[in-house]
Order: structure tokens, then sequence, then C-alpha cells
């Protein structure tokens, strides 16, 4: 209970969003809220989401776990094991079970593109850089623990989530889902390497 409080601000943002998330997407369909997302766009959005999307990428995962390392062995091998997981979840669910599932620039031909910036073709459930983001920024925010800085993650996150709308590679619910798999799998390993006594937390223990 006692990191849950500290990191309350992030999940009480993620909590708002989720519930926002579900209600817009009963309301609405996907079509209606990427063009609503993507229609709302400037040069200065343009290169800054351009480059911010890459915070999604399993290379800036890697990265924050190796600087981890440096501070805590078991912090950084945490989240590398997580990044795994529900990296491997995402690919399982695009490449064997949603795989007719093209991207939103290839079926809304009315979309704003960025210029330079390579969109992919097919797979786009669930988003794999929002599941990323989620799982990174939330384990970032259960190991610093400071109330100040879990809105902060949160933020950094869902910007991660926005940039693959309004990049028009992915439908809100793309996002959506991938957030949840991100943030169920950041509260599962931390659960287990930190909390519950069990054989992983115990292996982990081991490099403090």
């Amino acid at each position: 209970m006692d990191t849950l409080r500290r990191n309350k601000s992030f999940f009480l943002g993620y909590l708002i969003f989720f519930t926002i998330g579900v209600g817009l997407c009963v309301a609405y369909n996907q079509a209606q809220i990427l063009e609503f997302i993507n229609s709302r766009n400037s040069p200065t959005a343009d290169f800054f989401f351009k480059y911010y999307t890459h915070v999604g990428d399993g290379i800036f995962l890697i990265a924050v776990a190796v600087i981890l390392m440096f501070l805590s062995i078991k912090k950084g091998v945490v989240i590398l094991l997580a990044g795994m997981v529900e990296g491997g979840l995402v690919q399982l669910l695009k490449q064997y079970i949603f795989t007719s599932h093209t991207r939103p620039w290839m079926t809304i031909k009315s979309v704003h593109l960025v210029e330079d910036f390579s969109p992919y073709i097919n797979n786009s459930f669930p988003s794999g850089h929002s599941a990323t983001a989620f799982c990174t920024f939330l384990l970032l925010s259960l190991f610093v623990a400071e109330k100040r800085l879990g809105f902060l993650f949160f933020i950094l996150a869902i910007l991660v989530a926005y940039s693959r709308i309004y990049l028009a590679q992915h439908y809100f619910i793309d996002t959506l889902i991938g957030s949840l798999i991100g943030v169920l799998t950041a509260i599962g390993f931390y659960y287990f390497a930190f909390i519950s006594k069990n054989k992983l937390g115990a292996v982990l223990g081991r490099w403090g």
C-alpha cells in the first residue's frame, strides 16, 4: 500500500486516462478519434512527435535498463525482463491473432503524414510503443517512488501513445490496450521482484 500511495499520481492519472479512453471508444469510432487528433497538427508538433515517438522503442527501454544497472543491477534486470515479456506479448497479438489490422494511414487517406517519417503498414493492434513506454515509465515511477515525479512519468508515457495516433501509426484503441499491457506487465514484475517472496524475487535480490 505504501508503494501505491507514493505513486498515486501515476496510477490516478492512468485510471482517469483509461476510463475516459473506454468512454471515447464507446462514443466514437476509431477513425473519428484519429482524425480529431491527427488534424491538430503543426510543424512544431510534427518535429516533436516524429522524434519523441522513439521513446517507445525497445532501444530506449534497453538504454534505461543499462543506465539503471549502474545504480541497481536488480532494477535494470527487472526493466529488461518486463520489456521482453510485454514486447513478446504484443508481437504475439500482432503476428498471430490480430493479423488483419492495417495502419490508419493505409485506410484513412485524408490523414496528415509527417514528412520524412517512414510509417509501418500492417500489425496495428496493439501499440507496442505504448506498451513499452507505459511499462518503462511506470517501473521508473515505482523505483523512484517520488510523488512529484509520478505524474511526470505518466505524462511522458502518454505522450508516446499520443504520438502514435498523431503520426497515424495507430488507432486510439491500439494505444489504449498497448498501455494496459505495459502497465500490467510493470505491476506484475515489480510485485514478483520486490514485494512477493518468491524465487524470482530471491534470485534478483542477490543483485541488490
